[in-house]
């Protein structure tokens, strides 16, 4: 699906000249307060989501 709106935004803009990568979830609890699979959790959905999204 990606590659169908890269497609479609070219054809009726001309070309993409700004990606702006805005993805995550957050938690509920402060930072010193998370346990770490919750925290490898969020990293691993934030990190992916902006490279995938880079990609």
């Amino acid at each position: 699906m990606g590659k169908v709106l890269v497609e479609v935004a070219i054809a009726e803009f001309g070309s993409i000249d700004v990606l702006f990568n805005n993805a995550g979830i957050s938690g509920v609890v402060t930072l010193h307060e998370i346990d770490p699979d919750v925290w490898d959790v969020l990293m691993s959905y934030d990190v992916m989501c902006i490279f995938l999204h880079s990609k």
